[in-house]
């Protein structure tokens, strides 16, 4: 695994905040509030937080110290605790607004928010399952257009302690702030995760808003149609909570101020009565404000793997058959808009062939962000190179989502380089057809140009792919075993239709596997139309890459003769004549390299096949030798298929005037006169034909 640092501007605490101009309110500020509880090592004794935000349109501060509720009504018990001030107001960050806020100019129309933190120590009177403690505050924003008269509505928060199953538990406490300033038409996947440090298990669940005093009225019935508790803004795509990890999606479509509550339930399993026992909860009220001009931070977000910022394109080594790559944005992106199929990236090889990225994901996601991801790859880094990697809007529909909600760009690029690989090269030496039947492959054992690793101690087998197609769409074929096992033949072709193209690779033990060899096709030879009368063969062939400018031979022979040569070309294409002997024959195309003086490859063809019929011989009746180039000789047709046969001419008197005991139709009868000749022609078989022959003069 490969990790690529990198510097980056980190957010404070992940929050969105944004404008909404409601400076005609003068009701109450307060924005959020955040109840928590943590054991301090003392029976029954907790160190209580509470964190207020307010915000800057209010021109009076909050006081020194407040007060909140205990109660239990199992015990029938119940008091007040008085928490100080010890810190704020300090302004959360607002990374996103397109100016100063109203807290740093009174002028602006952006609200700002204030955060005051109050600590108090709770020493609980007894114990019990059901201790709450809460906080009521008077009232509610005056803007909010999900609820009803919200400004008669109290502010009120709680949380459980359950000290008599879990007495030394301290309750979960939220990662992200709260009173989250989001971009109308921007998707959000908003964490409201909790950390839980005694191992405890979380449930996450949308709840209603509820006003004071203790134990809280609910407000469901103040809801405004078609708004809920867990509907609780305009959204175009739903609003869901994850009970698992908190995480809310939605896309919120209206520019409005809202109230969201979440609810966080703590469980422990009993191993005694094996059962999962609720041992606390805390809960989340906060305004959710919705604007439509945030700035957009998309333009300054990139990818990243260097080290130093102002250079963030530099190349950065990997190991050779790394699988792990982390990337870094330059800021923090929301851990939910990664898509967990990868499908966020693509990447190429150094051939410039994918190498596919099958799962993504967040590295040390903090309030629902990061700039830390870990791509898996469907294959190794195995070559030495240049690798690029780029973002790609996934199948979730969105590339990586900024910290403001705007996507980050498609095609922002980063490279990577490997130059520790064997970077083994094959060699493919020949590819040629075997007894019109099979086609055997020969090639070189590899080269290795980065001789650092000796890939012969390393060695698992060589992979042999096919092709129907030239250079087309590879597919396994089979596998040698041995280092010197350079050959392989396949027996699963039909080499009378099809030209099959092959390469080799090398597998190492470490599972690197080398790039391809060159490729080779084999030669198919086709043959024309050849009708039984005709007497020339059409031969066309594909051409033969194994080596440059090759020379091509064409052979011909009987089905169980020796093959002989015919003609030599450097075409793909050749036309010769028949025999003339009547039988079977075969005809191949080959081509030859010389390697060395004592070695040479050779490769051929499949074969075409045909017949030469054995023709009956045709007996003329009269020829004329006056040397006018006109059946100047006395010719059998066909003759030339029937070899050693015995020609007789006779007179009228029955005097032989000619005699040949090969006759190759070569007699012109010169020295006769004209007339009619009596002729007996004897074949080897035995076989007797006699008749006249007119010869004129």
């Amino acid at each position: 695994m490969i990790k690529i640092y990198s510097v980056l501007r980190l957010p404070i605490f992940f929050i969105l905040l944004s404008i909404l101009s409601f400076n005609t309110v003068k009701a109450s500020h307060n924005a959020a509030l955040d109840l928590i509880y943590e054991y301090t090592g003392t029976p029954n004794e907790y160190k209580v937080s509470l964190k207020f935000y307010y915000d800057c349109t209010s021109s009076t501060s909050l006081g020194s110290t407040l007060t909140i509720d205990y109660d239990s009504d199992l015990k029938g018990s119940s008091g007040t605790l008085s928490l100080s001030l010890i810190s704020g107001p300090l302004e959360v960050d607002q990374p996103c607004l397109p100016g100063p806020t109203n807290c740093q100019d009174p002028n602006s129309p952006y609200i700002g928010i204030y955060e005051y933190v109050y600590e108090g120590t709770l020493t609980l009177p007894s114990k019990s399952t059901d201790w709450v403690i809460s906080y009521t505050s008077c009232c509610r924003n005056a803007a909010l257009s999900t609820l009803t008269n919200p400004s008669s509505q109290d502010f009120y928060v709680s949380a459980l302690i359950n000290n008599t199953d879990a007495p030394e538990n301290s309750s979960p406490y939220f990662q992200a702030l709260p009173v989250p300033q989001l971009c109308a038409g921007n998707h959000y996947d908003l964490s409201q995760m909790a950390a839980e440090k005694d191992g405890d298990s979380l449930r996450y669940t949308l709840m209603e808003a509820e006003g004071g005093p203790y134990p809280g009225v609910s407000l469901l019935s103040s809801y405004i149609s078609p708004y809920t508790p867990d509907y609780p803004i305009s959204s175009s795509s739903g609003f869901t909570i994850d009970s698992t990890n908190g995480n809310l999606a939605f896309t919120p479509n209206l520019e409005q101020m809202a109230v969201a509550c979440i609810l966080v339930e703590e469980f422990r399993f009993d191993t005694v009565s094996l059962v999962w026992e609720k041992i606390g909860s805390i809960k989340r009220d906060m305004e959710m404000i919705i604007i439509g001009d945030c700035l957009d931070d998309s333009k300054q977000y990139y990818l990243t793997v260097s080290p130093d910022p102002n250079n963030p394109d530099s190349l950065v080594e990997a190991a050779c058959m790394d699988t792990l790559i982390t990337i870094y944005t330059s800021d923090s992106v929301q851990c939910g808009s990664i898509a967990t199929d990868g499908s966020d990236f693509r990447m190429l090889n150094p051939n410039g062939y994918p190498i596919p990225v099958v799962a993504a994901n967040a590295v040390n996601c903090y309030a629902g962000y990061t700039n830390e991801i870990q791509l898996h790859l469907a294959s190794p880094m195995n070559q030495n190179g240049t690798y690029y990697i780029w973002t790609k809007k996934g199948y979730d529909q969105n590339s990586l989502i900024t910290f403001c909600g705007f996507q980050l760009a498609e095609f922002d690029t980063l490279t990577i380089y490997v130059d520790s690989c064997p970077d083994l090269k094959i060699d493919l030496r020949n590819v040629t057809v075997v007894n019109n039947d099979s086609i055997a492959m020969k090639w070189n054992l590899p080269t290795n140009a980065y001789p650092m690793v000796d890939w012969t101690v390393i060695f698992k087998q060589y992979n042999i792919y096919r092709s129907l197609l030239p250079n087309g769409f590879y597919s396994y074929l089979g596998s040698t075993y041995g280092i010197n096992d350079t050959a392989f033949t396949d027996n699963t072709v039909d080499v009378q239709t099809t030209a099959y193209d092959y390469n080799i690779k090398v597998e190492l033990s470490n599972k690197y596997t080398s790039p391809s060899s060159d490729s080779i096709q084999s030669i198919l030879l086709t043959c024309g139309q050849n009708t039984i009368d005709s007497t020339k063969i059409d031969l066309a062939w594909t051409e033969y890459w194994g080596w440059t400018s090759p020379t091509y031979e064409i052979y011909h022979a009987t089905t169980n003769g020796s093959w002989t040569l015919m003609g030599i070309t450097n075409n793909t294409n050749y036309s010769f004549d028949k025999p003339v002997d009547a039988n079977d024959y075969k005809v191949k195309v080959t081509t030859s390299y010389q390697l060395n003086s004592s070695e040479s490859l050779i490769s051929e063809s499949n074969w075409c096949e045909y017949n030469v019929p054995l023709y009956k011989v045709v007996i003329p009746n009269v020829f004329s030798p006056n040397g006018d180039g006109k059946n100047d000789f006395l010719e059998f047709d066909n003759l030339e298929q029937y070899k050693n046969t015995q020609l007789n001419i006779y007179n009228r008197w029955g005097r032989r005037v000619y005699q040949s005991d090969n006759y190759k139709n070569d007699w012109d009868g010169a020295k006769l006169t004209g007339g009619t000749y009596y002729y007996i022609l004897e074949f080897t078989d035995g076989t007797i034909k006699t008749g006249t022959i007119t010869l004129l003069k």
